[in-house]
């Protein structure tokens, strides 16, 4: 209701704009024929009836949203109940039941909803005075009796008026003399010809709806004047003198004092009688150009003020990539660094629940900014306020500069050096190799060959896909159960929805933002959890995640809500990490990556789940679909691969935080974009980073493989490698 209740209020204020130009244009076009007038009168009609209007470089609109929508509505959802899971070996079965949590509901008030019931309040008030109006005037001409066709005599009414909508009829006083008669009939069948009986109660019931603004009522007075003014003038256009001198005396006759407006009828002498007879009587012919002036001036108010002005382009500019020399200039402002000074920069997002961007530099040095707070995160996806931290981080050592408090040129200069490597390989299961950097750190040591080797790998096209309407509802019937009917859409064009409102602080809300790779990521979460996933807040894999619901009962919930939007077989569990040291909020960080041919695809946005014991937090992701282009039957084996990555060592240019090792490679799928921009999910190699399985896990984000089809090198964040 209060979304209806703003979207009236906005209408009604650009109709105002316009209702203001038309006063305006009355004043100037005064000698010109009332009908125009009643015209533009027609145009603020059709701009109040108008939900949307045409865009137009000639408007002079300055814009049609004045007040933002929000609407009344909040609730926390908290599941009562949670499915259970088997769990065989190491490996987790889940159920895929559809979730179906009872919600506790907190309902509060808000000034907007106050305002929306009032606004209800006075149309119901309008309404009744309009139904008590008609009804007396309907008994008042139940004792006429017929003189001829659609005229009447009525012993109960003060002065001739028009009746009804469908079948209007003349209504006349008795006493009015025959040769008054002849004019007030001449007049009232004018007003039904030019249907007079229809405009008058049309724009009354657009001030009913839009009874809160003055200028409006202001306006509806002046269309029923011009309404007369220009009946008369259609009767007495060619009438001499002496006929005019008649018709006045019949109006000064007939006329009538009302103190309140009225919807219906059409009464001949009700309106300012004194500037009516002033006006037939002086009554001349309006020249040529006048009523040519009258109708361009329509015609510009018709284009200028009935039409939207032109949105501006929100197709996002080029970006262009970060340099050094930009992060030293940057430096300089220090803690007052912001987000928008990072606006124009070619970014990749790699965070989920905590938002982390990344910004490619060079081949030694890449930026990080994290952040988390709601409170910085628009509706239209962009970034707002001060970030949690920004790095310069170093790519081949376990080291960054705080660009906020350290001396990044110092930092620059100290971590500028290069790599030196020798290689040795075995044709055993196990390939231990010397591959080093200047600092001593390995690369390889004991390295295990996974044994997941299909037939043939393939190279495919990375084809986005947004969310459908159809998934969208199912994904909110599953998380949000017999309350879905409340999520209401928050801003149409953006594809933002809400359940709760804003101002509480308690909402969740759905989105969708532009991803550089062409994807729509979606986000749907919950605004109250703090649950962030920063390494001190961390857990390792043998430590009691602090959750009551266990790993499992996570990932049970977390597939019903994936398998509500997509097909769930196309989809495995990839990582669960956990978080909640230090007393924080502990939680599961579950994410699902899609599987082609066997193998597992990195994504440049995967799918992603916070879920505490409160059920899931947020969720986020992109979903695409794939198109064979190449295959390979004959690709390389892990020892060629490892034999390709001594000949491009001297290009490998990072190393992760941690890692000492590759302990582990295996056939995955990532993408990447080609030379010429497009995406591209290839096969490859992968060298997985880590001592530990748990060090792998974290290192997911990092790419170090072989292209295992044509031997060339793939590194980099997901979705920033080249080939």
């Amino acid at each position: 209701m209060t979304e209806l209740f703003l979207k009236v209020v906005n209408m009604s204020i650009t109709a105002g704009i316009l209702a203001v130009v038309v006063m305006l244009l009355r004043l100037i076009l005064k000698q010109s024929p009332k009908w125009l007038h009643v015209l533009l009168w027609g145009l603020v009609a059709v701009r109040l009836m108008m939900p949307v209007s045409v865009e137009s470089s000639f408007s002079l609109m300055p814009q049609t949203q004045w007040i933002e929508q929000e609407s009344i509505s909040s609730a926390d959802i908290l599941p009562e109940s949670i499915p259970a899971a088997v769990v065989q070996g190491e490996q987790v079965t889940v159920s895929y039941n559809t979730v179906d949590p009872s919600v506790e509901i907190q309902k509060t008030v808000s000034a907007t909803f106050v305002l929306a019931c009032i606004w209800l309040a006075g149309i119901a008030v309008l309404v009744l005075y309009t139904g008590f109006s008609y009804v007396q005037v309907y008994r008042r001409v139940q004792t006429a009796f017929r003189i001829k066709d659609n005229v009447w005599w009525s012993t109960d009414i003060p002065s001739p008026f028009v009746f009804g909508i469908l079948r209007p009829n003349i209504y006349l006083p008795l006493g009015i003399t025959e040769e008054h008669r002849r004019y007030v009939i001449a007049h009232e069948k004018a007003h039904i010809r030019r249907w007079d009986h229809c405009w008058k109660p049309l724009g009354f019931l657009l001030l009913t709806i839009h009874w809160f603004n003055p200028v409006l009522w202001l306006a509806y007075i002046l269309l029923c004047r011009d309404i007369e003014m220009a009946c008369d003038e259609r009767v007495v256009k060619e009438y001499d003198m002496d006929q005019r001198a008649d018709y006045s005396a019949a109006l000064l006759r007939c006329s009538v004092k009302r103190s309140m407006i009225s919807v219906c009828p059409l009464a001949f002498g009700e309106v300012e009688v004194k500037t009516r007879i002033k006006a037939v009587l002086n009554y001349r012919k309006p020249a040529v150009w006048m009523i040519a002036a009258a109708v361009v001036a329509c015609i510009a108010v018709t284009v200028c003020f009935l039409t939207n002005p032109i949105k501006a382009d929100e197709t996002p500019a080029e970006l262009s990539s970060l340099t050094l020399d930009d992060v030293i200039r940057l430096s300089e402002k220090e803690e007052s660094l912001t987000w928008e000074d990072f606006a124009g920069y070619k970014f990749i997002e790699t965070g989920s629940g905590i938002y982390i961007r990344v910004y490619e530099i060079d081949e030694t040095f890449h930026l990080m900014i994290g952040d988390g707070a709601f409170t910085h995160f628009l509706d239209d996806g962009t970034m707002t306020g001060t970030p949690w931290y920004i790095r310069l981080c170093a790519n081949h050592l376990d080291e960054y500069a705080d660009v906020t408090k350290d001396d990044v040129a110092a930092f620059i200069t100290e971590h500028r050096y290069p790599l030196e490597a020798s290689v040795t390989s075995s044709e055993s299961e196990t390939i231990q190799t010397a591959l080093s950097y200047t600092d001593g750190q390995l690369i390889f040591d004991k390295t295990v060959v996974s044994d997941i080797k299909p037939a043939a790998v393939c190279e495919y096209r990375y084809i986005p896909v947004a969310v459908s309407d159809t998934m969208r509802e199912n994904l909110f019937e599953t998380y949000f159960g017999e309350r879905a009917d409340e999520v209401f859409c928050k801003d149409e064009q953006k594809d933002v929805w809400q359940l709760g409102e804003t101002m509480s602080g308690k909402f969740y809300r759905y989105n969708t933002v532009p991803h550089v790779s062409g994807a729509n990521v979606f986000s749907c979460y919950y605004s109250v959890p703090n649950l962030i996933p920063f390494d001190d807040n961390r857990k390792d894999s043998g430590e009691p995640s602090g959750c009551l619901i266990t790993t499992e009962e996570a990932v049970s919930l977390c597939s019903d809500l994936l398998g509500s939007m997509t097909d769930l077989s196309g989809y495995t569990v990839d990582y669960v990490h956990h978080y909640g040291n230090n007393g924080q909020n502990p939680f599961y960080w579950i994410c699902y990556k899609r599987i082609l041919d066997g193998l597992t695809v990195n994504a440049f946005k995967d799918i992603y789940f916070f879920v505490d014991d409160n059920g899931v937090e947020d969720i986020n992701g992109a979903f695409y679909d794939t198109e064979i282009t190449r295959e390979y039957t004959d690709y390389l084996t892990a020892e060629e691969a490892v034999d390709a990555l001594e000949e491009q060592l001297p290009s490998v240019n990072w190393k992760e935080v941690g890692t000492s090792a590759v302990s582990r490679i295996g056939l995955e799928y990532v993408t990447v974009r080609t030379d010429s921009g497009s995406i591209t999910i290839v096969p490859i190699w992968r060298m997985e980073l880590g001592n530990s399985e748990e060090e792998r896990i974290l290192n997911r984000n990092r790419i170090l493989g072989i292209h295992a089809g044509t031997g060339e090198l793939i590194q980099d964040f997901i979705g920033m490698g080249r080939y």
